[in-house]
């Protein structure tokens, strides 16, 4: 990947010198409303301009995904509040499994395991719908 970024990189890296360097004339710029003239040197202009838009683009892609970004939030919170539970519910079965109560439970039959199996699914009956 680090190789990716060098091949993409040093190309645009040449092309932008090389343009700079080619362009170095300055251009007076009118500054309409106001009665002011401005000169700067041509690739700096470019260049400026092609900056500004690339942090515009971004900044209004950044702020228009702002719900994807709180959803994913959310669902992150959520998903840890589950895990949490599901550990705690199996903590717990583990200490009623590992009970003497919960022995004599699980030697005469769960209710789950009591109910007939689908022949298809082997899944009980009362899952199958």
């Amino acid at each position: 990947m680090r190789r990716l970024a060098w091949i993409l990189t040093l190309p645009v890296t040449v092309a932008v010198v090389v343009f700079a360097v080619a362009n170095r004339q300055d251009i007076d710029i009118n500054l309409w409303p106001m009665e002011e003239t401005v000169s700067y040197p041509l690739f700096l202009l470019v260049l400026g301009t092609l900056v500004f838009g690339f942090v515009l683009g971004a900044l209004i892609m950044w702020l228009s995904e702002g719900r994807l970004r709180d959803r994913a939030r959310r669902l992150r919170f959520e998903k840890e509040d589950l895990e949490r539970e599901l550990g705690y519910l199996q903590r717990q079965k583990a200490k009623t499994e590992a009970s003497p109560a919960g022995a004599a439970g699980a030697a005469s039959g769960s209710a789950v395991g009591s109910l007939p199996s689908s022949p298809s699914t082997g899944l009980p009956a009362a899952v199958n719908h």
